[in-house]
């Protein structure tokens, strides 16, 4: 079973909004150590994410329901359970 993960915003216009990881067109997530897309890393599952998450990498989420930009965020921030 896939690990459900999921970020709030502390501050900001959207603060208390919950996002989710972030599905790129291709149907893959995108964790990375830089916001370049040059450095992306296209992942099938959460499970691989987590590895990754694990390595330091940071995982790019967005809100489902504002469809706001994705942001890139560290394991330390994301609540997964």
């Amino acid at each position: 079973m896939e690990p459900p993960i999921s970020y709030r915003v502390a501050r900001g216009k959207q603060a208390g909004a919950v996002y989710t990881p972030h599905k790129h067109s291709c149907g893959r997530y995108i964790v990375s150590k830089t916001r370049f897309k040059q450095d992306y890393i296209y992942l099938e599952s959460l499970s691989e994410v987590l590895k990754y998450l694990q390595a330091g990498f940071k995982l790019r989420v967005s809100d489902p329901v504002t469809k706001s930009s994705p942001s890139l965020v560290q394991l330390s921030s994301l609540t997964i359970s």
